[in-house]
């Protein structure tokens, strides 16, 4: 297994970490060969693939293909062969898809791939992403404090036009166009009433619109459960540390309002799950054998248990509704992965052919996913 955040683990260590219906895929792109390796609770082999020489155009050019709003279905279904048909014995065995990429394959949703009998691996599989299988079976032992209640922190309704962010980020290099986000205040509302419903206990905390400062950001994230931000977010392909989430500027406490990776790092977070409600929190720098350096992975070096990011700009209202079902399905005991899937098939079916994965498919789990809502007693629980 590669090393990540630790010494790499046996592996039947890592299988005993493994769930009854879970198969870990982890994937290494080489220049001469590519491997899949397959292990499930009970067997574990490695397979050959493609080399990446051949993998890696496939991969970018069915990425650029879904960020264009394309179905690609020629080339989904040409990547399910060529990346899961040769696992297809553990893959229609098991229902739980835990995906650790390498290389270029952090572009795609392995979810938005076409099996052979047409329908996307979302429909018939849970799938979540992990940095490798050492870092999964970390995550899985992470102890974090204990609370008998449930704490939600929502961030957004950031009134960016009326700030001085613009000439703010363009002292930075970043870019100066950010118009305000006129959902955001609906979605983590909606996102806490949601979660109230089942959870009455439920405590809240709102910063939004001159409240949603960097700040107050940093003062409370480490003390919330369930932490949403819908915010503007800038991805740094040359300079990962710099990537950042946009909150407002707080001069008396030293914070220009650009939140970033390394930032994010130096925190300590005891959430089990953050929501990365922003544009390109899931992609950043490829680092080879160390994955990948993005938004999404900062806050899981930095405690959180399982956080949801975005591979590019989702469709606002689709996204809204996405994220609303995903609340009602985490409300009802479901794990973040399994909310999740049950979130995009309903919409799926919801709208049938017009459901294209650019508008389902950006929004990925990371990390254990291990947290669940007991509706009953209001608080955490481990699938």
């Amino acid at each position: 297994m590669r090393k990540c955040w630790g010494e790499p683990i046996t592996i039947p260590e890592l299988q005993s970490r493994l769930g009854v219906d879970e198969l870990l895929l982890e994937f290494a792109l080489g220049d001469e060969a590519s491997y899949c390796f397959a292990i499930t609770r009970l067997s574990a082999r490695l397979v050959p693939l493609p080399p990446a020489i051949e993998l890696d155009p496939l991969l970018s050019s069915y990425h650029e293909s879904l960020k264009k709003k394309e179905i690609a279905a020629t080339a989904a279904r040409g990547l399910f062969r060529k990346l899961l048909g040769p696992v297809y014995a553990e893959v229609a065995e098991k229902k739980t898809l835990l995906i650790a990429r390498h290389g270029t394959l952090h572009l795609i949703p392995i979810e938005s791939l076409i099996a052979p009998d047409g329908r996307y691996v979302i429909q018939t599989h849970t799938v979540s992403y992990v940095p490798s299988g050492t870092t999964y079976a970390l995550l899985r032992q992470r102890n974090h404090q204990a609370s008998r209640e449930v704490s939600f922190l929502g961030v957004g309704d950031i009134p960016y036009d009326a700030s001085p962010l613009p000439q703010i980020a363009a002292t930075r290099g970043y870019e100066t166009r950010l118009g305000n986000l006129p959902n955001s205040a609906d979605e983590i509302d909606i996102a806490a009433k949601t979660l109230r419903a089942s959870i009455p206990q439920m405590s809240s905390t709102m910063l939004v619109g001159s409240a949603a400062t960097e700040a107050a950001f940093k003062s409370l994230a480490g003390k919330s459960q369930i932490i949403h931000l819908a915010v503007h977010a800038k991805a740094n392909h040359v300079r990962p540390a710099e990537a950042a989430l946009i909150l407002l500027s707080d001069a008396k406490a030293g914070e220009d309002g650009f939140l970033q990776a390394n930032e994010v790092l130096e925190l300590r977070f005891n959430a089990d799950l953050v929501l990365l409600s922003a544009c390109d929190t899931a992609v950043g720098k490829l680092l080879g054998e160390d994955g990948i350096a993005n938004l999404a992975r900062s806050f899981l070096a930095a405690g959180a248990q399982t956080v949801v990011s975005t591979l590019w700009e989702a469709d606002d209202v689709f996204a809204s509704s996405l994220i609303r079902k995903f609340y009602l399905y985490l409300g009802r005991g479901q794990s973040a992965s399994v909310a999740m899937a049950s979130a995009k098939r309903e919409l799926i079916g919801t709208i049938g052919k017009r459901a294209v994965p650019w508008l389902w498919a950006p929004y990925i789990v990371e990390g254990a996913d291990t947290f669940r809502l007991t509706a009953s007693k209001g608080v955490r629980g481990s699938k």
